[in-house]
């Protein structure tokens, strides 16, 4: 007897149209993001990126703003047909700070510091590189600082920079685009304090002079036979006590009546009547004559106590004197930063 066997079988068929079938792609679209703000190639926006307050002071020549690897992600296609890169376009810092000297600098990717950086790459690399097969987010790999050059800038104000106040700004551009490689887009990152920022005040104040300078008495027969110029045998010194903040420049300007037919500006003319050929010479440190009206610095990082040393001397230009007083009066202003 022959037995017959029914086999069921299940099979499972699939397939697919062309063109209907879905398809995942792994790509990421140009951005760069930060604090949960993200600027898109072709959606610009502000991205505000809080910072620390900088400890300022004058022997800070180089004092570092942020690094951006910290928080920052920039992410594309830098590839061929592609070439997604970030580059700068300008660095500005707030007045607060250019007027005590700094610059703005950017460090890219471990490269040289660039002062005022334009059109420096910063993402995928310092080269704005096409790199076969890339196609991610990474990092962005940037350093942001300020540098100003010694004895630079006006110190001596002083200023608190409230919180929430945007110390530098960043303008940056996006290339991208299929075939065309283009710069388009440009955003902004705005960095700006958490907490309130102290510049500090560098000044000096006088704390002692000697307000009145009276010269030795000399002969007329002494400064004829001398000849002209200076007369090196009779001098008064006279001094400044200064009270200062440390580090603080201090410079000096006089002002007086200037004796004529001197070839120097540094000889205060007699105000009284008579003696036309005599007048006073100044020197700072015995060494250096005073102009007036320049001013001259006289001490470029003062210590917290200063004592500025000047002398006065007779000036013969030539010619008939006779006996009688020498008087000279001048007037002096300090500046400070």
């Amino acid at each position: 007897m022959q037995r017959k066997y029914k086999i069921k079988l299940n099979i499972l068929i699939g397939g697919c149209v062309l063109l209907v079938c879905p398809m995942t792609v792994s790509a990421v679209e140009l951005n760069c993001t930060a604090y949960g703000q993200t600027s898109y190639y072709n959606a610009s926006r502000t991205i505000i990126v809080p910072v620390d307050s900088l400890e300022l002071s004058k022997d800070k020549l180089d004092v570092l703003l942020t690094s951006m690897n910290n928080y920052a992600t920039c992410g594309g296609k830098a590839q061929p047909n592609y070439a997604d890169a970030v580059r700068t376009r300008a660095l500005t810092l707030s007045t607060a700070l250019t007027n005590l000297g700094y610059q703005g600098y950017v460090i890219s990717n471990g490269g040289p510091m660039v002062l005022s950086p334009t059109n420096l790459c910063l993402w995928p690399d310092s080269s704005c590189s096409i790199i076969n097969g890339f196609d991610k987010t990474t990092l962005l790999n940037v350093k942001i600082g300020i540098k100003r050059a010694v004895n630079s800038g006006n110190w001596k104000a002083g200023a608190t920079i409230d919180a929430n106040t945007e110390i530098a700004n960043m303008l940056t551009q996006f290339r991208y685009g299929l075939g065309s490689m283009s710069w388009g887009t440009t955003f902004n990152w705005s960095f700006v304090l958490k907490n309130n920022m102290v510049i500090p005040a560098y000044t000096c104040s006088v704390t002692q002079y000697d307000k009145s300078v009276t010269l030795p008495n000399i002969r007329r027969s002494d400064i004829v036979s001398h000849g002209t110029g200076r007369y090196p045998n009779a001098k008064k010194t006279f001094k400044f006590n200064l009270a200062c903040d440390e580090q603080t420049s201090v410079s000096v300007t006089f002002e007086g009546d200037i004796l004529s037919g001197t070839g120097t500006d540094s000889v205060l003319k007699n105000r009284l009547s008579g003696n036309d050929n005599v007048g006073i010479q100044l020197l700072f440190n015995d060494t250096t004559p005073v102009k007036m009206a320049e001013k001259i610095t006289v001490a470029a990082s003062a210590q917290s106590s200063e004592l500025l040393s000047f002398n006065a001397y007779y000036y013969y230009k030539g010619g008939d004197i006779s006996g009688g007083p020498v008087k000279a009066n001048t007037t002096f202003t300090f500046e400070y930063q």
